[in-house]
């Protein structure tokens, strides 16, 4: 039985392949990471787990966010998303796994005040310095403002 259990991530930091990162960076310009580490940070301008991303203003970003997979944080990063796209016009996007049976995967799929695109990725991502792809799907999330 114990081979059935769910294995436990080492970390919750997932450093985002530049194979998923630099597409996206040409759509949308980034112009903030806003959950990486002095380490794996994809723009000039990122915040820390020290820093809080979701303590801080995302006004005049375009903001790319590979948030910690655990449910408070999907949850807070999320939430800060939508609350940016609402008040400051902000464009975030998002790299998380599938997580549809939490709380904040539904507040997003019912949110009607802000436009929500979900871009499936198909087969597992192989996160930077891990060397398995991770155990779970991954999808990426647009938060944009409603015109």
């Amino acid at each position: 039985m114990a081979g059935l259990l769910p294995r436990k991530a080492k970390t919750e930091e997932h450093g985002t392949p530049r194979s998923i990162f630099n597409p996206l960076n040409v759509e949308f310009g980034f112009t903030l990471d806003a959950a990486a580490s002095d380490k794996n940070h994809k723009c000039p301008k990122y915040y820390t787990k020290a820093q809080d991303g979701t303590k801080q203003s995302w006004a005049s970003e375009t903001v790319f966010c590979n948030p910690p997979y655990n449910v408070n944080d999907l949850l807070k990063f999320t939430q800060k998303g939508v609350f940016e796209a609402r008040k400051n016009w902000v464009t975030s996007v998002f790299l998380v796994p599938v997580k549809s049976d939490q709380e904040w995967w539904h507040l997003l799929w019912n949110d009607t005040t802000v436009c929500v695109e979900y871009r499936w990725i198909r087969g597992r991502v192989k996160y930077e310095g891990n060397d398995n792809s991770a155990g779970f799907p991954s999808v990426i999330i647009v938060i944009e403002p409603k015109i």
